[in-house]
């Protein structure tokens, strides 16, 4: 069933483009395109809960033990072997930045400054107790394109690439956390995902939105990295965004991230 996904997930790719390159010769109205890119995304969809199931079947014993872990009143940081770090290189993305300042809270929280704020913990951690390399796109409240953020990763051959982000709807009822990787990533990737959404959802007990894939360009552009996207918490949700300006929560962020590293790399 893996295979015959995959295989038809490439094929239809391959018509989707092909009809776009040779659009002149082979003109498909626009109801027949429409109906082509929607088969192409359920294609996908199939493909990623393929691979998600491979993931906890081949891994159930490992990775679940069934048990819902306990939120500590203190932050508590995975005391796991993290040998297994030391030849890695890791690269810490804070979203958006500068003139780019992401989601506005209901309350005015800014995007930009929770992801900055949540990615500099996090790479404190990293260096103080592991021997990885680690990288940050920016380190301050600057502006970054898109381009030079996956250029970056790919440049040092990184092996991991953490996009962080804080999610926004119109609603403002929304709630929760998601995580992202690209709709063809590798198996791996889904697991550290798996490992940092996790430990994310139990440690800051936001409603689990799940494992997705989407096209972001920065785990798109990043062929080859363990690349993923987080959407800690809704900005535009007055209750999430109130717990999201809190230093511990910030704090209990980084360190769920930090422990879902760990644990991927000993498991």
């Amino acid at each position: 069933m893996f295979r015959f996904i995959s295989c038809l997930l490439i094929v239809l790719v391959f018509f989707v483009f092909s009809m776009g390159t040779y659009n002149q010769a082979y003109a498909l109205d626009k109801e027949i395109k429409e109906e082509v890119i929607k088969t192409v995304k359920i294609a996908a969809v199939m493909y990623l809960i393929s691979r998600a199931s491979d993931l906890f079947s081949d891994s159930a014993d490992d990775k679940i033990n069934g048990d819902v872990l306990q939120e500590d009143k203190q932050v508590v940081t995975s005391s796991s072997n993290s040998m297994s770090l030391d030849d890695k290189v890791i690269v810490i993305d804070p979203g958006h930045g500068g003139s780019d300042p992401g989601a506005i809270g209901v309350q005015g929280l800014k995007e930009k400054d929770i992801n900055l704020d949540i990615a500099l913990r996090l790479y404190e951690l990293l260096n103080n107790k592991t021997k990885a390399e680690i990288y940050l796109t920016r380190d301050s409240d600057k502006f970054v394109s898109l381009n030079e953020r996956s250029s970056f990763a790919r440049s040092i051959n990184a092996d991991i690439y953490l996009s962080i982000h804080n999610n926004a709807d119109d609603t403002g009822w929304q709630h929760g956390t998601e995580t992202y990787a690209y709709y063809t990533t590798a198996k791996e990737t889904w697991a550290l995902a798996w490992y940092i959404h996790k430990n994310i959802v139990d440690k800051l007990g936001f409603l689990d939105r799940g494992l997705k894939a989407d096209n972001f360009h920065v785990i798109r552009e990043t062929p080859g990295i363990n690349s993923i996207l987080l959407e800690i918490g809704f900005l535009s949700n007055k209750e999430e965004e109130a717990i999201l300006k809190k230093d511990i929560t910030r704090e209990r962020a980084a360190a769920a991230i930090y422990e879902g590293i760990v644990e991927y790399f000993t498991n």
